[in-house]
C-alpha cells in the first residue's frame, strides 16, 4: 500500500501533533510505502528513516498575511498542489490532520482518506469545555480572534464538513472521540498519541527540578508563577518560549530567582534527565497531553488540571487536580512528591502506564485499520 501523509508546521516539527505523525512514520515505513508531504520554507525531497519527505515552499506572499486569512488561502493553495501531486503519483491512501484537512477535498482527491484528529482546531479557539460551551465561545476570544471570527467560523465549517467525508476519522483520545461525535455527529477510532519508549528514556537522572512546558496563557503560565512564588524552596525548570499574548506573565517569571528556563527543545532527553515532577496546570480542555506520557517513561510523575484528555493520560500514575484555579490544592498535592515511598509508588505506576501509549501497542492497532481500507 502507497501512503501519503500531509499537514503543516512538519519542518521542523511544531508540536506533539507533527512528533506523532513522524513517529507514525517511521514505524508505518516497515509495512507500507510511506511519503510526507508539506508546506515549508524551501523545496527538497529526501529520504528519511525509511519514508521519503517533500517540502514546498510557501508563495513568498504568505509572509505579508497572518493568521486566518493566511490560513484559509494556505488551504486554496495546498488544495492544487495535493492535486497536481496526486495526478503525477498514484497513492492508495492520503493521512492528514490539523489546519491542512479542508484542502483534502475535492475531485481530484478522490483517494481513500484518514484523518487524525489531535485538537480541537474545528470546533473551538477558547479555553472553555468544547461539549458545554458548544458554538458559545465568541465572548471568551480575545480582540484580535474577535476580529477575525468570520474568518475562524468559515475555516472551522470546512474543516468539519471535510473530515464528514473522510473514510475513517481517528480520535487522539477519549475525550476528543466524544468532542468530534458531539460536533460532527460520527464515531471515531482511537488511536493514542504514539510514544517511542527508546527516545525518551534516560539511562542517567539526576532528578532536582519541577518541571513546566510550553510557557502560554492556556498551558497555566499564570498558575505557574504562583506556585514559584509560593513555593521558594523548590527548584522550577520552564522549557519553551511564549506566544504575543503571554510575555506579559512572562516576564513575571522571570524575576523569580527560583525558576531555571530553557527556550523551544526538540530533543528532551537532557531536561528529562533532570526532572523530578512535571506540573500541567492548563486552563484550556487538552486533547490528549504527550508531555506527561512522555515524562511517564522515566518515572516522572505528572501533576495535571482536570482537563480535558489529560487525566485520562495521567489516571493514577500522577495526581489530577480538580479545581484547576485552587492554588492551595497544587501546593499541598506537589507536597506529597516529598514523601519518597509516596514518590516511588506513582513513579513505578508511571512505567506500567506509558506501555498503553507506545509506539508498538498503538501501532498495532492502526496497522489493522489501515489494512482494511485497502
Amino acid at each position: 500500500m502507497k501512503i501519503l501523509m500531509t499537514a503543516a508546521n512538519l519542518f521542523p516539527p511544531r508540536g506533539g501533533a507533527e512528533r506523532s505523525l513522524f513517529t507514525l512514520a517511521e514505524r508505518m515505513s516497515k509495512d507500507f510505502n510511506v511519503t510526507i508531504i508539506g508546506p515549508g520554507n524551501e523545496n527538497f525531497e529526501r529520504k528519511e528513516e525509511g519514508y521519503k519527505i517533500i517540502s514546498i515552499k510557501k508563495p513568498f506572499f504568505f509572509k505579508l498575511i497572518k493568521s486566518y486569512v493566511k490560513i484559509n488561502i494556505q488551504n486554496l493553495w495546498w488544495k492544487k498542489v495535493l492535486e497536481k501531486f496526486l495526478k503525477e503519483n498514484k497513492f492508495d491512501l492520503l493521512i492528514t490532520q490539523g489546519i491542512l484537512v479542508p484542502s483534502c477535498k475535492g475531485k481530484g482527491i478522490s483517494i481513500k482518506k484518514v484523518i487524525f484528529i489531535r485538537g480541537l482546531t474545528f470546533y473551538t479557539q477558547t479555553d472553555l469545555d468544547p461539549l458545554e460551551f458548544k458554538g458559545k465561545d465568541f465572548f471568551k476570544l480575545n480582540f484580535l480572534m474577535k476580529v477575525q471570527y468570520p474568518l475562524i467560523k468559515y475555516f472551522q465549517k470546512k474543516g468539519r464538513e471535510s473530515s464528514k467525508e473522510f473514510d475513517l476519522i481517528i480520535s487522539n483520545s477519549e475525550f476528543i472521540r466524544k468532542v468530534t461525535n458531539a460536533y460532527l455527529g460520527k464515531d471515531s477510532e482511537i488511536i493514542y498519541p504514539p510514544i517511542n519508549i527508546k527516545e525518551y528514556y534516560v539511562e542517567k537522572r539526576k532528578p532536582e527540578y519541577i518541571l513546566f512546558v510550553n510557557p502560554i496563557i492556556s498551558k497555566g503560565v499564570d498558575m505557574m508563577y504562583n506556585l514559584a512564588k509560593s513555593m521558594p524552596d523548590k527548584k522550577f525548570l520552564v522549557v519553551g518560549k511564549p506566544d504575543i499574548y503571554s510575555k506579559k506573565d512572562y516576564n513575571r517569571l522571570k524575576k523569580l530567582k527560583n525558576i531555571s528556563f530553557e527556550g523551544y527543545i526538540l530533543n528532551m532527553k537532557n531536561i528529562y534527565s533532570k526532572t523530578k515532577l512535571l506540573v500541567c496546570p492548563v486552563r484550556w480542555y487538552e486533547p490528549f497531553g504527550r508531555t506527561p506520557a512522555e515524562a511517564m517513561v522515566n518515572g516522572i510523575p505528572s501533576i495535571v488540571s482536570d482537563r480535558g484528555g489529560l487525566p485520562e493520560v495521567v489516571k493514577n500514575a500522577g495526581d489530577i487536580i480538580k479545581n484547576r484555579d485552587n492554588i492551595d490544592e497544587w501546593i499541598k498535592t506537589i507536597k506529597k512528591y516529598d514523601n519518597q515511598e509516596y514518590y516511588n509508588k506513582k513513579s513505578q505506576l508511571c512505567k506500567e502506564q506509558v506501555k498503553k501509549f507506545s509506539l508498538e501497542n498503538q501501532y498495532k492497532k492502526l496497522k489493522k485499520i489501515l489494512i482494511t481500507l485497502k
